[in-house]
């Protein structure tokens, strides 16, 4: 869809811990990517860096977008289990969260119906939870004019769930 959109921009699929952005006019990490556990250097700092190298990439005026998940998720619990249906699939979630170790864990597994006969599948997702106002000083601290979002597009993200819109400044 975005090739079709932007037939002239560059696409790159990298790691963002390992990837060298080009000088651009926006980068995005939606759908909680900063957050991920896949590699234990991804932390608070290691971001700090990330952010940097990406604020010294962006055109003026250029922005970073993203989301991500705060400590409190569970509202002071630290499992929660739920169920979710529909006609033809019921999925099976249970979170758990550290609040001390800022951690939060989704074991998702669904069932679908394909015909007469029903498809399992397995998800872990293993994410850092980050606190809104470290990643915000953080931000500014960068250079970044920062803007905390509770959605996308008029949709807005579920409790614990947050967005930034940090904006280079023209220089």
């Amino acid at each position: 869809i975005a090739r079709q959109r932007a037939p002239k921009a560059t696409f790159q699929r990298a790691s963002f811990l390992d990837n060298a952005f080009p000088p651009c006019q926006a980068v995005t990490a939606i759908g909680e990517v900063f957050t991920y556990r896949f590699d234990q250097r991804n932390s608070l700092e290691t971001l700090r860096v990330l952010w940097t190298h990406i604020y010294e990439q962006l055109l003026p005026e250029g922005y970073l977008i993203f989301d991500l998940l705060e400590p409190g998720m569970l509202n002071g619990a630290s499992e929660y289990s739920r169920i979710a249906e529909g006609k033809d699939w019921t999925i099976f979630l249970h979170y758990k969260e550290d609040v001390v170790a800022q951690t939060f864990s989704r074991d998702i597994t669904a069932f679908r119906r394909i015909g007469d006969l029903y498809r399992k599948s397995n998800e872990l997702h293993e994410v850092n939870t980050f606190k809104r106002a470290e990643v915000v000083d953080t931000l500014r601290a960068i250079g970044f004019q920062v803007e905390v979002v509770k959605g996308y597009a008029g949709t807005d993200f579920r409790a614990g769930h947050v967005g930034f819109i940090a904006q280079k400044t023209g220089i």
